[in-house]
């Protein structure tokens, strides 16, 4: 009889683990995934743009947070010539740099504490259950960038509209502004932003939003006109 009560208790507690485990793995699995994307897009940015920002590396690190305690490690291989390689693991030298045609970046994401699924998938339900093999499930992705585009001078919105608002006086400076919604661009020849509505509405072609990553290419003309062009990247 106590037998049959001890077997009853162990089957409950083991079905309540099951189904613990089977809740959690889909959500487990679903984060693991997602987070693979978001370092894939990462790559992504960084390999058609050349540089890993520092905006895009706090992106990437503000969202991965939400999901515990992570560790990201970078690495940049520079291409000195062909087939041989300068390594670098600093951050400082990484982040903000600019990188060359042929460089490889690679980005590794490791979650450092255990999650309530790993603390479910090895806790000792039964009385002959062993810590000795302990299933690490921690969230991991590892992806690498190939550099296919030069870097160049990368800014935000806000420097571009500052920019414009600076240069209002100055007839030897030109702007030229290329939003995505507008990739034919616009031309501010000593005027300011912000006097029509296709610039202050944010559905409008035009609109600069202050966060977003412009590309910024300058151009002395012979007459030593300066030639700004911002491209939204």
């Amino acid at each position: 009889m106590f037998g049959k009560k001890i077997g009853s208790i162990l089957f409950i507690l083991f079905a309540v683990w099951s189904l613990l485990v089977f809740i959690f793995l889909v959500s487990h699995n679903s984060i693991q995934l997602w987070i693979g994307n978001l370092n894939y897009r990462i790559c992504e940015v960084v390999s058609t743009s050349g540089c890993l920002t520092e905006h895009t590396y706090d992106y990437l690190d503000n969202q991965i947070s939400k999901f515990g305690n992570f560790r990201i490690t970078v690495k940049l291989e520079k291409e000195i010539k062909p087939d041989v390689y300068d390594t670098f693991f600093d951050k400082t030298e990484i982040i903000g740099k600019k990188m060359c045609t042929g460089d490889i970046l690679t980005i590794v994401i490791e979650q450092l504490d255990a999650d309530v699924f790993s603390k479910i998938l090895n806790a000792p339900i039964l009385p002959f259950t062993s810590n000795e093999h302990v299933i690490d499930v921690r969230y991991r992705s590892k992806k690498v960038a190939f550099i296919s585009h030069e870097a160049k001078n990368i800014v935000k919105g806000y420097d571009v509209i500052s920019d414009i608002q600076n240069n209002i006086t100055d007839p030897s400076v030109k702007i030229f502004v290329a939003t995505k919604l507008n990739s034919t661009g616009k031309s501010y020849n000593n005027e300011a932003y912000g006097d029509s509505q296709d610039e202050t509405s944010q559905t409008g072609i035009n609109h600069i939003f202050e966060n977003g990553d412009f590309i910024r290419e300058v151009e002395i003309t012979p007459s030593n006109e300066t030639n700004i062009k911002y491209f939204q990247n």
